[in-house]
């Protein structure tokens, strides 16, 4: 979709320049592109539309891209609620973007060719060697989670776009921790010599509360004692 109210002159020129340097080092622009103007370069990548910029080329490189496409940005926070999405064991990432037509997670889950919402942008990052393989994201995604001992994400496919739902060590699939465990797995995550007085003073139970989950989580796998117990504490986990 071209947009007739912006200009090369408008774009960050140190985005382009950093974008360029990237393409070059991976190889895939060629040492005589990069060295032509920005104006080329942005035709190279096929980002024109007849005399007009692409709205891709907008969402790439212009410094305010909101200005011309509404809700062209990236939040991320850390909020007070759980109304407001305060998670500590697990990372939710939204995109309003639909799969394509009649596809379901499951297809997205399996091999798949590539179908991508922008292919300018993402020929673009291709280029700039930020995207390997297209078609391959999910499965890397499981790759990578694999290789950090973590779950596999759940990808959850709304009307309103897709959910990404990253869990950490703590919380293993299957397992359903209540708000208690969750908060005893994350105190000895960063001191795992707290004893059970220590731990009912910082979760606000009782201290026989505090044994009954760590037996629990002990006894599911997710919690493993170092050592012996002494004097009532839990021991080093």
């Amino acid at each position: 979709m071209p947009i007739s109210k912006v200009k090369f002159s408008d774009f960050d020129t140190r985005v382009l320049a950093d974008f360029f340097r990237i393409a070059g080092r991976g190889q895939r622009v060629s040492e005589t592109t990069v060295a032509e103007t920005d104006q080329i370069l942005i035709e190279r990548l096929h980002l024109m539309d007849g005399n007009y910029l692409k709205r891709a080329a907008v969402l790439l490189f212009h410094p305010d891209p909101e200005r011309f496409v509404t809700g062209a940005y990236i939040k991320v926070g850390f909020f007070e609620t759980d109304a407001d999405l305060l998670y500590h064991d697990k990372l939710m990432a939204w995109n309003p973007g639909q799969l394509p037509a009649d596809w379901t997670i499951k297809q997205l889950m399996e091999k798949h060719a590539s179908l991508p919402y922008n292919p300018d942008i993402a020929n673009t990052f291709f280029r700039a060697g930020m995207v390997e393989s297209r078609g391959r994201g999910i499965e890397r995604i499981m790759e990578a989670c694999t290789r950090a001992d973590i779950p596999e994400p759940d990808l959850r496919y709304e009307k309103t776009g897709l959910w990404v739902v990253f869990f950490s060590s703590l919380n293993r699939v299957g397992e359903k921790l209540t708000l208690n465990q969750e908060r005893i797995l994350l105190l000895l995550r960063h001191n795992p010599y707290l004893s059970a007085r220590e731990l009912s003073a910082h979760v606000g139970i009782s201290g026989r509360k505090i044994e009954q989950n760590i037996a629990k989580l002990k006894k599911s796998g997710i919690l493993k004692r170092i050592g012996p117990a002494k004097g009532g504490a839990p021991g080093g986990f």
